[in-house]
C-alpha cells in the first residue's frame, strides 16, 4: 500500500533531482509555495488536477511519483546520459521499431 509519506518522499526526490525549486513550481503553476511546500512534506495531498497539472507542466513521472512504477521516467533517465549513450539507446529503439519487436 502506498502511503502519502512515500508520495512526498518521491515527488521531493524527483524535484530535487530536477533541480526544481519550490518557488519555481509554486510561480508557474499558479500555486503558493506553501502549498507545494506540504505536498513535498506529505503536510497535505494534492487534488488530483493540480497534482496532474504539475507533473504535466514540470514533466514529473506521476507513476512513479504514486508508486505505481519503480523508476523514474525514461525520458528523464535517458536525460541524463552523454550524447554517445543516448545516440546508442536511439539506434536500438529505431532498430526495434523497424523490426516491430
Amino acid at each position: 500500500m502506498v502511503t502519502i509519506e512515500q508520495v512526498a518522499k518521491r515527488f521531493s526526490e524527483c524535484l530535487n533531482k530536477r533541480n526544481l525549486k519550490i518557488s519555481e513550481i509554486a510561480k508557474r503553476s499558479k500555486m503558493s509555495r506553501n502549498t507545494i511546500s506540504n505536498w513535498c512534506t506529505g503536510a497535505s495531498t494534492p487534488n488530483i488536477i493540480d497534482f496532474v497539472n504539475v507533473c504535466k507542466i514540470f514533466d514529473l513521472d506521476i507513476n512513479y511519483i504514486l508508486g505505481l512504477s519503480d523508476r523514474d521516467s525514461l525520458a528523464y533517465l535517458i536525460s541524463n546520459l552523454d550524447y554517445r549513450h543516448r545516440e546508442a539507446i536511439e539506434l536500438v529503439i529505431i532498430g526495434l521499431i523497424e523490426n516491430n519487436v
